[in-house]
């Protein structure tokens, strides 16, 4: 039988000032990430919460929490995590920050959002909203359309790119059929 995971629901509004900032606090926050923190409020609500612990010190959320000041709120939710030891919080606070850095697109569902978005928007508007750069976008476009070719290119299983002759139907790593 597994432990029971506590599910939080009492989430306050507090004071924007309230929450104190953690100096140990390894995230550096640029301004890029605060102008996406910024539009994504903006554009969607501020829907997660920070963690404080019980003298106020931020757990997580220090980028949300500057973003919110600079779009001039007074106040801010916040989930007290008042029961955290202080090695919980270190390892919350570094695992919080990493865990979205380990993580892994599906480069093809990935695409599809992308076109889906751009036919209701500009390439702009998403670059802005969601922080990843233009060139990323296209780069990944590009490299999935160039994977899904499968008659004339296609990737092998040590990642090289091999290129099929139309004509005798041959592969070639394309390296070989540049020479």
């Amino acid at each position: 039988m597994s432990e029971e995971i506590k599910l939080e629901s009492d989430i306050k509004i507090v004071d924007i000032n309230l929450p104190v900032d953690y100096p140990g606090n390894a995230k550096r926050h640029s301004a890029k990430q605060i102008q996406v923190l910024k539009r994504l409020i903006k554009d969607n609500g501020f829907n997660v919460p920070l963690l404080l612990d019980k003298d106020n010190v931020i757990i997580t959320g220090h980028g949300r929490r500057i973003a919110m000041k600079e779009l001039g709120s007074t106040q801010i939710t916040v989930i007290y995590k008042t029961e955290l030891t202080e090695l919980q919080k270190k390892k919350y606070r570094l695992g919080d920050n990493a865990v979205a850095d380990i993580a892994v697109y599906d480069d093809s569902l990935l695409v599809e959002e992308y076109k889906k978005i751009l036919e209701d928007t500009d390439m702009k508007d998403l670059v802005e909203s969601t922080g990843i750069s233009e060139q990323n976008i296209l780069n990944t476009m590009e490299a999935n359309e160039l994977g899904s070719n499968d008659d004339a290119e296609t990737v092998d299983k040590l990642g090289h790119l091999q290129i099929t002759c139309p004509f005798c139907k041959k592969s070639f790593k394309k390296t070989e059929a540049l020479k």
